[in-house]
């Protein structure tokens, strides 16, 4: 009995994962079905605008939760930025998009590509989807909780998306 592994080990061995991570799988499920469901409502499968691979620099735990109707652009483009994959991160983005940082106003596709490849470089922390919502039409706010080596250590920052079919137009990061 000694040589044969509990069937659930097997089975996340099979699919690449390390059985350590059995707890989080739940997590992953649940992100998966929204990925699917926001997907749905857009008309496409899921990850369909998305190019690149993902190299996470950071961690994110979801304690929200995207709604179903949120517009695929935005959390395609959270997937990017966090991934640190600016070419997906721009691609989100009207050509005429403005985005709105730490006092800094980013204009167009190649303003936004220099804000995208420098956001957060220079930190490691983790990220908490802490909600979102819809404020009006095509305006929403998604808040994460940022936590790591910046000044403050903590802090809660709104992501205030204004999206034009499907692309932002305008994002505003404060806290």
């Amino acid at each position: 009995m000694g040589r044969r592994a509990p069937l659930i080990e097997r089975e996340l061995t099979l699919v690449g994962v390390n059985p350590a991570m059995a707890p989080f799988l739940e997590t992953a499920e649940l992100m998966k079905k929204a990925a699917h469901e926001a997907a749905s409502y857009a008309g496409r499968a899921p990850g369909a605008s998305r190019a690149g691979r993902s190299h996470p620099r950071h961690m994110s735990t979801p304690t929200g939760g995207l709604p179903a109707d949120i517009p695929i652009v935005i959390p395609d483009y959270l997937a990017a930025h966090e991934a640190r994959d600016t070419e997906a991160a721009v691609r989100a983005f009207s050509p005429g998009a403005v985005v709105v940082d730490d006092g800094s106003t980013y204009r167009g596709p190649d303003e936004i590509r220099g804000f995208e490849s420098r956001a957060g470089s220079q930190f490691t922390y983790t990220t908490t989807l802490v909600g979102a919502e819809r404020t009006e039409d095509g305006r929403w706010v998604v808040v994460n909780r940022l936590e790591g080596d910046f000044p403050g250590g903590a802090v809660d920052l709104r992501y205030r998306f204004t999206v034009d079919g499907d692309r932002i137009t305008e994002l505003v990061i404060a806290p």
